[in-house]
C-alpha cells in the first residue's frame, strides 16, 4: 500500500504535467490533500503509521534537498563575480551539511 501509494504520486505528476498540461507540483498537493481526507478509509490500519512514517521521511529529504540546492546557489551566486568555485569548495558542502546537523 505504502508503494501504491508513491507510485500514484509519480503518476499523478506525469499525466497532469504531460498529457494533461497541468501544475505538476499542484495535482500532488491535490492528490495528497485528498489521500490524507479520504484515503484513510481504504488504507489497512496496521500500515497506516507506517505509511505516515514513510511520508514523513520522504518529506524531510525533499526538504533537506530543496534547502541544500538553495544553499549551493546562493554561494554560487555570491562567488560569481570573483574567482569560480574549486571541486575541493563543490565536495565541502555535503560535508559542512553534515557538521552543521550534528553540531
Amino acid at each position: 500500500e505504502i508503494g501504491t501509494t508513491f507510485s500514484m504520486a509519480y503518476l499523478v505528476f506525469y499525466v497532469a504535467q504531460g498529457p494533461l498540461g497541468f501544475s505538476g507540483p499542484i495535482a500532488v498537493v491535490v492528490f495528497g490533500l485528498t489521500m490524507s481526507a479520504l484515503g484513510t478509509l481504504y488504507v489497512s490500519p496496521h500500515i497506516h503509521e507506517r505509511m505516515e512514517s514513510f511520508w514523513e521521511v520522504i518529506t524531510f529529504l525533499c526538504n533537506s534537498l530543496a534547502f541544500v540546492f538553495a544553499g549551493v546557489l546562493c554561494s554560487l551566486l555570491l562567488v560569481q563575480g570573483a574567482a569560480a568555485l574549486d571541486v575541493f569548495d563543490v565536495l565541502m558542502i555535503p560535508v559542512l551539511y553534515v557538521v552543521l546537523h550534528i553540531i
